[in-house]
């Protein structure tokens, strides 16, 4: 089964693309997603309090404002738990993979280069919006988009770029896309 990544820096519209490829019947893996539930895995959360400290709740239930406050302003302590993270990512992306029946499946990762993983897809797929479009969806694109590779290495690097700026709709590009996939799985 053929794998595309998609990537793009915070506020770009990674899951509005992933939800047009839902759309057309595509699986999409949200790696973010999980990555923040592995934070609740009772296997994992030893590793995060040796890293972080006590981030958890009362109830067991991670702090997930103190855990950004952290990683965005201690760069090791960031690095260290991505370390914890993005393998355990991996293995749940590898388990997932096992149960789907389709020609090809989207890995949405914000840290898809960041995390080595743009190795192991077939296709990358980068989202770009302009500065001032992320900065309008997310008031703390300035604050973290720092921490991300530049866009412009995202885009150099990728196999193909979705722009999501209003003036570019983006359904009319992930469709093209859907086809080329489609084209050369079957060839």
């Amino acid at each position: 089964m053929r794998v595309v990544g998609l990537t793009g820096g915070i506020a770009s519209g990674k899951t509005t693309v992933s939800r047009v490829w839902e759309a057309l019947g595509i699986p999409v893996f949200r790696a973010d997603d999980v990555a923040k539930q592995l934070l609740s895995d009772p296997n994992i959360k030893p590793d995060v309090v040796r890293v972080l400290g006590n981030v958890y709740n009362s109830d067991g239930s991670p702090d997930y404002k103190l855990i950004a406050k952290i990683i965005f302003s201690d760069d090791s302590k960031r690095k260290a738990l991505e370390a914890i993270i993005h393998p355990a990512v991996w293995q749940k992306f590898q388990d997932w993979l096992k149960r789907q029946d389709s020609p090809y499946v989207v890995h949405e990762a914000a840290l898809l280069f960041e995390s080595g993983l743009h190795k192991r897809v077939d296709w990358i797929v980068t989202v770009y919006a302009t500065p001032e479009t992320r900065e309008k969806r997310n008031p703390a694109y300035r604050q973290r988009a720092h921490l991300q590779l530049p866009e412009n290495y995202k885009t150099t690097n990728a196999h193909f770029v979705i722009y999501n700026d209003e003036d570019c709709p983006v359904i009319p590009q992930v469709l093209c896309l859907h086809r080329f996939f489609m084209k050369k799985v079957a060839e």
